[in-house]
């Protein structure tokens, strides 16, 4: 079923539906105007300073874990790049000692041409 609002010069059409969350919507906007008053105070007492005091502390407290943990990455960084390092050099003298081992028996065991 389609009704037609008329309001001045504008024609709206809506269906049951939407007719009837409409008339929700306006009457809890109408609950909240006549009540703002008290919401209002409801609101302050709500975000007064004991809200605001708590959250600071708990910003501070999430400030400091967060500086303890990026201490804590700035640390394991280091020990990163120093087995990156390492590991690097232990693969160059495997390098050196794996052409070592191939190159020198041949030195070794060749004789010096004769005379």
């Amino acid at each position: 079923m389609i009704e037609t609002i008329k309001n001045d010069s504008v024609n709206v059409t809506l269906n049951t539906k939407t007719k009837q969350q409409l008339r929700l919507l306006l009457k809890h906007a109408q609950i909240i105007i006549d009540h703002r008053h008290k919401l209002n105070s409801l609101l302050s007492n709500m975000f007064n300073a004991v809200v605001t005091e708590q959250s600071h502390v708990l910003l501070t407290l999430y400030i400091a874990d967060l500086q303890s943990i990026l201490g804590k990455t700035g640390t394991m960084r280091k020990g990163f790049y120093i087995s990156i390092i390492f590991l690097i050099v232990g693969v160059i003298l495997l390098f050196v000692r794996l052409m070592a081992s191939f190159s020198f028996p041949f030195l070794i065991t060749q004789k010096p041409p004769p005379n």
